[in-house]
């Protein structure tokens, strides 16, 4: 079966430790602006030299790891210094704050129900590939084929371009008391109706 068992707390553990989940809850719900206008002005130089050094697969991965560690032994060198200026404390928030900094523990439910999402894709294609029929068929080609023809319209660099700056920008926007009360309200009319 295409199962995928990931432990989630092995996951979070392994990608995160504390601090570096707070930090990039910090970046991706604007609660740290200049962190956030540095990780932009890096990603955009990361997908500019891309873009412009027409890399392909193999050399893009090879950029990336050359790109991640040079940040790496800048940050190790210059990050005590800069990183207080880049990540102020922020102070404990209410729960009812909708882009407040959440603990560890709500991260790995988050990663729980992504897995659960992703296990459930897997299911699928394990039964449709166990039992196929006429309507599993039209889906299973009718999205490969509909994805087929996206990339080589737009290509995988647009695709990872627009996937970067949505997880990048999303959860910011989406999670902005402002946007959220604004949702919230066009929820209750849609209710209402």
């Amino acid at each position: 079966m295409c199962s995928i068992s990931i432990d989630t707390n092995l996951v979070v553990s392994f990608m995160l430790d504390e601090s570096l989940a707070m930090s990039i809850q910090k970046i991706v719900l604007w609660r740290c602006p200049k962190a956030l206008i540095s990780t932009l002005l890096i990603v955009e130089f990361i997908f500019f030299s891309i873009y412009q050094m027409n890399l392909d697969f193999i050399s893009t991965f090879l950029f990336l790891i050359i790109i991640f560690y040079a940040f790496r032994f800048v940050w190790h060198v210059i990050g005590s210094s800069v990183g207080p200026t880049l990540f102020p404390e922020i102070p404990e928030e209410d729960e009812s704050v909708p882009n407040r900094i959440r603990p560890l523990n709500d991260l790995k439910k988050l990663v729980s129900v992504i897995q659960n999402k992703i296990d459930a894709l897997c299911k699928w294609l394990h039964e449709y590939l166990n039992n196929p029929t006429v309507s599993k068929h039209i889906i299973f080609f009718g999205t490969t084929f509909l994805l087929f023809v996206s990339f080589t319209i737009i290509g995988s660099f647009w695709f990872c371009f627009i996937v970067v700056h949505a997880v990048l920008l999303g959860p910011g926007i989406y999670f902005n008391p402002a946007v959220m009360k604004f949702v919230n309200e066009q929820k209750a009319k849609i209710k209402t109706e």
